[in-house]
C-alpha cells in the first residue's frame, strides 16, 4: 500500500511538472508570436515609408523641376540651337584637360587630339 501511494504521488508530481513545463512553453510561444507580429507590422510601416520616400525622390528629380531650379537659382539655361552650332565650329577644350591636348570636331563629335609638337627646335 505504501508503494502504491508513493507511485501515485510520483505520478501526480510528474503530471504537475509536465503541466507547468507545457504552460511555460505555451506562454513563451505566444510571447514570441506577439513579438513576430509586432516586428512584421513595423516592417510593413517601414515599407510604406520607403514607398513615400521613393515617390518624393522621383518628384524631386523630375527633369522639368530640375530645369526650373537650375534656371531660377543657378542662372543656368539650356543652350539655344545657335549656341550649339556655333560651339561645334569652334575649337573646344575639355575641362581638366592636360596640357598638350586640344579638342577637334571629327564626324560631328568633339574628340581630344594631340597638339602637334615641334621637335626640330625651330618655332
Amino acid at each position: 500500500m505504501r508503494r502504491t501511494a508513493l507511485r501515485y504521488t510520483a505520478l501526480v508530481a510528474f503530471l504537475c511538472l509536465s503541466g507547468f513545463i507545457l504552460l511555460k512553453t505555451s506562454q513563451s510561444v505566444q510571447n514570441k508570436e506577439a513579438e513576430l507580429q509586432d516586428i512584421q507590422s513595423k516592417i510593413l510601416t517601414e515599407k510604406k515609408h520607403i514607398e513615400v520616400l521613393n515617390a518624393e525622390w522621383a518628384y524631386l528629380n523630375t527633369p522639368y523641376r530640375l530645369e526650373f531650379l537650375a534656371s531660377t537659382y543657378l542662372d543656368m539655361h539650356p543652350p539655344r540651337s545657335e549656341e550649339t552650332l556655333a560651339n561645334l565650329e569652334k575649337e573646344h577644350v575639355f575641362p581638366h584637360q592636360p596640357d598638350g591636348i586640344q579638342s577637334i570636331v571629327y564626324e560631328g563629335r568633339i574628340v581630344p587630339a594631340l597638339k602637334p609638337r615641334n621637335y626640330g627646335g625651330a618655332q
